[in-house]
């Protein structure tokens, strides 16, 4: 079970120039289900422990997907969140994949994530993983 849990709903515009970028702004909403774990959930200045937070905002994402030669290719994708009661404190999530076919059994990843949320750090988190991967066929 997820603890906490996040969901996501929006509406907006969405912007397609092209196949390699499309980008969206408009309303979200956010809801945060917390069971056990209720630091992003809980109102510090009420004596009840609030396990339910739902905020309206302003939800904007990005995602590229570029071809970078025949087996590289690279993807991108952005969210910024901000509630309306808190203009000024964004939320980033920014994951960046670069995805190499070497040839037919071998493949590698490198990833790097960006997360800045206040509710979660003050600073700004980070995440690098290099992943190989071998494939082959039993039948």
């Amino acid at each position: 079970m997820f603890d906490p849990a996040d969901l996501t709903e929006a509406f907006g515009l969405i912007y397609e120039p092209n196949s390699i970028f499309t980008t969206q702004v408009g309303v979200g909403f956010h809801q945060i289900f917390g069971n056990e774990f209720t630091a992003k959930t809980d109102d510090t200045k009420t004596a009840e422990i609030e396990t339910f937070k739902s905020e309206m905002g302003i939800e904007s994402i990005s995602k590229l997907s570029l071809k970078i030669e025949e087996n590289i290719t690279y993807g991108s994708f952005l969210r910024l969140y901000s509630g309306f009661e808190r203009l000024d404190t964004w939320d980033v999530r920014w994951d960046n994949i670069v995805t190499a076919n070497v040839n037919s059994w071998l493949h590698v990843n490198l990833t790097f994530l960006m997360v800045y949320d206040v509710s979660e750090s003050f600073t700004t988190q980070t995440k690098e993983v290099l992943e190989i991967g071998i494939s082959y066929r039993l039948l």
